[in-house]
């Protein structure tokens, strides 16, 4: 979908006259191409992944609105581990934002680099909170401990690769601009079926109103992508729990799921057929160990 929309973007900018949009276009859906080549192989754990995301969302709807029993959690046992992973964000957010000021009085290439290197750092920090939040979620760990336990699980079983593949969260913001681009298309025709709704117009529709279409268009994608976000993220969540509990306890997943466990553990083996298989027995509470101690945590 992605790789189309750039293509069609692209010819939507040349057919208008806009050559430059268009190059630039064409060059996204270019690296879109070799983007898709690339990831081509992963797709199927990818769907694995969303698809038993999904099956854990649709029988808990409740996660959709406000999860009081979440908010309670997060409000008592797991608020200082919360606090603690916010509050490092919080110091590399403004690291950088002291270094960007500085390169308005000194555009070195000292300051330049060290921008670029804050930026990296900033990301790898999101992405360790992200796993480590997982672990406080299920656990109730601290969050050096979560942190400390996820990775170590990843690493035991070979899948540090895993935690950098961003293709269900491209599939959701992907979802999400859709939702964003029907929402704002929504509001143009709104806006031709009636234009006295929206405040401030004459009404006469004598006039060109491509200005005001457009408008509200960009509103509508606005508002739009903000709410499929927020409840995409549920989505997302979900989809990260179900890769650090299939790393964790795949027995337990075979066990109460097996037509998810099937789905997962068959695409992780024709993707990486030389590491860890769902069938070895899993591995401890917090990637400690390898074999047969899936009795601890059965029927989590």
């Amino acid at each position: 979908g992605s790789v189309v929309a750039t293509f069609v973007a692209s010819g939507i900018f040349f057919a208008e006259g806009f050559v430059g949009g268009g190059v630039i276009w064409l060059l996204f859906a270019l690296v879109s191409c070799c983007y898709a080549y690339m990831v081509w192989s992963r797709i199927p754990f990818a769907a694995a992944t969303l698809k038993t995301g999904l099956g854990a969302v649709r029988t808990n709807l409740g996660l959709m609105t406000v999860a009081v029993g979440s908010l309670f959690r997060a409000t008592t046992t797991s608020l200082g581990s919360i606090c603690f992973g916010s509050l490092i964000v919080a110091i590399v957010n403004a690291m950088r934002a002291m270094i960007e000021q500085a390169r308005y009085s000194d555009e070195s290439i000292i300051i330049c680099i060290a921008d670029c290197l804050m930026g990296i750092i900033e990301a790898i920090v999101e992405y360790f909170n992200r796993w480590a939040f997982i672990y406080v979620g299920l656990y109730g760990y601290s969050f050096m401990e979560a942190g400390s336990n996820v990775m170590t699980l990843f690493k035991a079983r070979g899948w540090t690769m895993i935690i950098t593949d961003d293709l269900v969260s491209n599939v959701l913001t992907f979802m999400a601009f859709s939702i964003g681009a029907v929402t704002g298309g929504i509001g143009m025709v709104a806006y031709k079926i009636n234009p006295n709704w929206f405040e401030g117009n004459d009404g006469d529709g004598d006039g060109d109103d491509t200005g005001i279409m457009w408008v509200i268009f960009v509103l509508g994608l606005i508002i739009g992508f903000a709410f499929a976000s927020i409840m995409l993220n549920v989505v997302q969540s979900a989809v990260d729990t179900t890769i650090v509990c299939f790393a964790e306890a795949p027995l337990d997943l075979q066990k109460n799921h097996l037509h998810h466990f099937e789905d997962l553990n068959s695409t992780w083996q024709s993707l990486y057929p030389t590491l860890w298989t769902g069938g070895d027995g899993g591995a401890t509470r917090g990637g400690r160990g390898g074999g047969g101690d899936e009795e601890e945590g059965g029927g989590r």
